[in-house]
């Protein structure tokens, strides 16, 4: 064999030999045998428990509408209970069919349009459906419970959070790190929103802007991949709520200012006492309040308040909520 031939396999060996190398270094740091151990769901994260006594549970109800019996409540908690131990295959057909829904009215609420609802009203209604951090929290912990699982006949359902996972691991995955990166993303969250809807503003939970050439991490690279992707989605929630205070400062604002001269608007809107973050976002425009909202919630990106003529009120607007504090917003 000529010596060039031997000199090219070589480094085809060598090269060979480092990718197989480096492919099994890493498989010692990214499968299931070095997973971490199970943690107890933080008690910041917990969903709370019902309190609400079955007989005033409305959604038995609407399970037992499409039951054939003529008391929906009554046929919603037996039916409730097959679905609870997983008797699906007990379910009756249904005799009733109902017209597909544009869903639920949380889902509906975020995308409230500033320009043809009063979407302050929409939002305080709905503000428990959009109490958001523990719920998307829940959410993703089911999402890596089911991902990490290769045992289709598992039931997710009747698992409690704290437990560890029963069903058949996927060697690749590492769902007790994957899910402690979650817990560390959520409680940065749930520590700032202890100081309001603002203060979230500051939450970045871009994993990779803070890796080299945005690179993955070593270990768990696949479960640090799937967090990295979807945390950066989660500001939206942030940005629409603190756009909600800004819209109703803006609102609050627009009915004081009819008591000044307009040629002082805008040195009495500097005077009055407001975050700081919401007053960047004002300005006095003519005969408008103009407000820069953080996250489109119509087709504009900055909506105007006309300011009325003659006395008006200074009070907050009705169904808005001054304090900024996490159960208020």
């Amino acid at each position: 064999m000529k010596r060039w031939a031997r000199v090219t396999l070589k480094i085809l060996g060598g090269l060979l030999l480092g990718v197989v190398t480096l492919a099994a270094a890493w498989a010692a740091f990214n499968n299931r045998l070095v997973d971490d151990a199970a943690r107890p769901v933080p008690e910041a994260l917990r969903v709370p428990a019902s309190t609400l006594p079955a007989k005033d549970n409305a959604m038995f109800g609407l399970l037992g509408l499409e039951a054939a019996g003529e008391d929906p409540h009554t046929e919603g908690l037996p039916a409730w209970a097959r679905i609870e131990a997983g008797r699906f295959d007990e379910i009756p057909p249904l005799p009733r069919s109902w017209p597909s829904s544009s869903g639920d009215k949380s889902a509906r609420a975020w995308q409230c349009d500033a320009q043809t609802q009063d979407c302050v009203a929409v939002w305080t209604r709905e503000e428990d459906g959009l109490r958001w951090i523990q719920t998307e929290a829940n959410f993703g912990r089911e999402a890596v419970r089911e991902m990490a699982c290769s045992d289709l006949g598992a039931d997710p359902a009747r698992i409690a959070p704290d437990d560890p996972l029963h069903c058949v691991p996927q060697i690749w995955a590492m769902p007790h790190a994957t899910q402690h990166l979650l817990d560390e993303q959520w409680l940065r969250a749930r520590t700032l929103a202890d100081g309001g809807i603002l203060a979230l503003l500051a939450w970045d939970p871009d994993l990779m802007a803070a890796r080299p050439w945005g690179l993955p991490v070593w270990r768990n690279s696949i479960g640090h991949m799937l967090v990295a992707v979807g945390s950066p989605g989660f500001t939206l929630y942030v940005r629409k709520q603190a756009s909600l205070l800004l819209l109703n400062e803006a609102a609050r604002l627009a009915l004081a200012a009819g008591d000044v001269e307009p040629s002082k608007r805008a040195a009495w809107l500097t005077q009055q006492p407001m975050d700081a973050r919401l007053r960047e976002r004002l300005a006095i425009d003519g005969d408008h309040v103009v407000a820069r909202v953080w996250e489109p919630v119509s087709s504009q990106d900055t909506l105007r308040y006309r300011i009325p003529h003659g006395a008006t009120s200074a009070a907050t607007v009705t169904g808005s909520h001054p304090d900024p504090s996490p159960s208020k917003s």
